[in-house]
């Protein structure tokens, strides 16, 4: 059976989709082959634009705080720790690339890695880094964080290479896992943990 190894050194148990992709995608770092996210000379082509919020996203944001507390196990359940998070992230210049495949315990990594960078607003309310959009050159970034009741906030990060920098790593272990085997959806996910911790309850 195939495994992914987690940043904390712990292996987990994948299985593989009933219908295998035929086609691995590797999604690296990489400039952006349509032009839609790259300037020449002074003319822009692509501007960073606030994050638009559809709906299949907000679930995620709505529970992020839930899934961040109940990461632990998440840690040990591959189709949970693989579910898909439907969130868009961008770089000018390199566009989607390299953040294609975002799941869900590669989030829950990059919050726990990267507490100071993530997990507070400037003022040191609580508040998860969820989405980030920006120039990997100027630094200049459109972000978006989520607080604990649920709502959102556009905000500005420092450091904003180490942020996108630190997602990608994560994140790109997992990209063959999450092609090539089974996950659970997040709305299965918070399923399960509810079911579970009501049960450590009674």
């Amino acid at each position: 059976m195939p495994r992914i190894t987690l940043m904390n050194g712990n292996q987990l148990v994948c299985f593989p989709k009933k219908e295998l992709n035929t086609s691995y995608e590797s999604d690296c770092l990489m400039l952006d082959a349509t032009g839609q996210y790259l300037s020449f000379g002074k003319k822009r082509k692509h501007k960073i634009r606030p994050h638009e919020q559809p709906m299949q996203d907000a679930l995620f944001q709505s529970k992020a705080f839930f899934l961040y507390k109940n990461r632990e196990q998440i840690f040990r359940d591959s189709r949970m720790f693989l579910a898909s998070v439907p969130v868009k992230n961008e770089l000018a210049y390199i566009g989607t690339n390299g953040f294609r495949f975002p799941v869900l315990g590669a989030y829950l990594e990059w919050w726990e890695r990267n507490k100071e960078l993530l997990t507070a607003d400037k003022d040191g309310v609580p508040a998860l880094i969820f989405q980030f959009a920006g120039s990997p050159l100027s630094g200049v970034n459109i972000c978006h964080a989520v607080y604990e009741d649920g709502n959102t906030k556009q905000v500005s990060v420092a450091m904003f290479n180490k942020v996108w920098q630190s997602f990608y790593y994560i994140n790109h272990r997992y990209a063959g896992a999450v092609q090539q085997c089974d996950s659970y959806t997040l709305s299965k996910v918070l399923v399960l943990l509810k079911e579970s911790n009501n049960r450590y309850k009674q």
